[in-house]
């Protein structure tokens, strides 16, 4: 199984440590993420961080090439 698994293992800590999720994304996704409608594909969607932003009518398909994101 190809992959990144220490990188993915640390990828939502490291956004946190460095605010990048804290401080930028969490200000941005409600607006890039939330406001998309009908079917959505989420290509990369790394270990999941947008999914709680969708509207609950969103048809989300989404995919990460690398299995340890998911």
């Amino acid at each position: 199984m190809k992959g990144h698994r220490w990188f993915a293992g640390a990828y939502d800590f490291m956004n946190q440590v460095t605010g990048t999720e804290t401080k930028f994304m969490v200000r941005h996704r409600p607006h890039i993420v939330g406001e998309a409608e009908g079917r959505v594909l989420e290509v990369g969607a790394g270990t999941g961080a947008s999914f709680p932003y969708y509207a609950k009518t969103a048809e989300v398909i989404a995919t990460e090439p690398d299995p340890y994101m998911m």
